[in-house]
């Protein structure tokens, strides 16, 4: 499934964008982005209690995460391409210390 998403997230992209869609593929596309959405969100909510963020800086965290949307879509699709097509020698494996 992972390696399906980033055309689901082209289509919501390009949906949006586009005033020529048929309204079924407008829907679903609409409800993928605000899934995609509402993780991100909520993955910042989780950080921003954990850290004990107070409320205003939440809310501009908010606001900042729903601008960069668009751009993280991007990004996703970006990285999940060229997983899938680099060589797997190339890859290597690295532990993060946390």
């Amino acid at each position: 499934m992972w390696q399906l998403a980033p055309f689901g997230r082209l289509m919501a992209l390009a949906a949006t964008w586009s005033s020529f869609s048929p309204w079924w593929l407008v829907v679903s596309s609409q409800f993928a982005a605000v899934t995609y959405l509402y993780l991100y969100v909520i993955g910042m909510l989780v950080q921003d209690r954990d850290r004990v963020t107070g409320d205003f800086a939440t809310l501009g965290h908010t606001l900042v995460v729903i601008a960069l949307l668009p751009i993280a879509m991007l990004l996703e699709i970006a990285a999940v391409v060229w997983a899938l097509f680099t060589r797997r020698s190339s890859l290597g494996f690295q532990v993060v210390a946390k």
